[in-house]
């Protein structure tokens, strides 16, 4: 589920140690390219293997640092973006499941007690849009509505979602989508506990929960 377009906001500090650490690795790697050289010009064989594991641990070096920039930017409660995601549907579909992509961009639903849509997901933690990574909701605010569907009775704050008249099936509905890249994530109804009395009943597919 954990499949992204990572544009939110990063960490200052996250960026400026990763760039140390690319700088030092970097450095380390042109420092022994001569020897290298020497070596591998005697032995082609040798040479085959060098470049392999090479290659291997630039690869392993770079995923490492995509996935720690990513969970720097993705903060619990950071709500400071300033721009909108805006993408075209073959880039969607390039960072989306299938799935995915109907929920959140052809305003698609899933059925109710879909396997690991988060609804039976009891931990703390943070649900973000799984488009942009917008923070969504809090867990402290979802609570069992015994619909199959997560759902929530409060928002986590006014940048997380905006709401929109829907009178597709026959009916009127409010449907709930992301402020940042105007994702479609479910409907919010009028029954929900107290103190607000709502029930944001949202797709599990697209929401991206992080455990706090």
């Amino acid at each position: 589920m954990i499949s992204s377009a990572l544009s939110s906001t990063h960490n200052p500090s996250g960026r400026h140690l990763g760039c140390i650490v690319k700088f030092r690795y970097l450095h380390e790697i042109k420092s022994t390219l001569p020897q290298l050289t020497y070596i591998c010009t005697q032995n082609h064989h040798f040479m085959k293997h060098i470049l392999t594991a090479f290659f291997a641990t630039t690869f392993l070096f770079v995923n490492f640092s995509l996935r720690a920039q990513t969970s720097a930017s993705l903060s619990p409660g950071d709500t400071t973006w300033k721009t909108k995601v805006t993408k075209t549907k073959e880039e969607w579909k390039k960072i989306l499941t299938p799935d995915q992509y109907t929920i959140t961009r052809e305003e698609g639903t899933e059925r109710p007690f879909t396997k690991n849509n988060f609804n039976d997901n009891h931990q703390s933690g943070m649900y973000y849009c799984v488009c942009c990574q917008n923070p969504l909701f809090n867990s402290v605010n979802k609570f069992d509505s015994g619909t199959g569907w997560p759902s929530f009775w409060r928002a986590y704050a006014s940048s997380s979602i905006e709401l929109l008249k829907d009178n597709s099936l026959s009916m009127e509905r409010t449907a709930v989508s992301c402020k940042r890249c105007g994702a479609h994530l479910g409907h919010v109804f009028n029954d929900g506990p107290k103190p607000t009395g709502l029930r944001y009943c949202m797709d599990g597919l697209a929401l991206m929960f992080i455990k706090s």
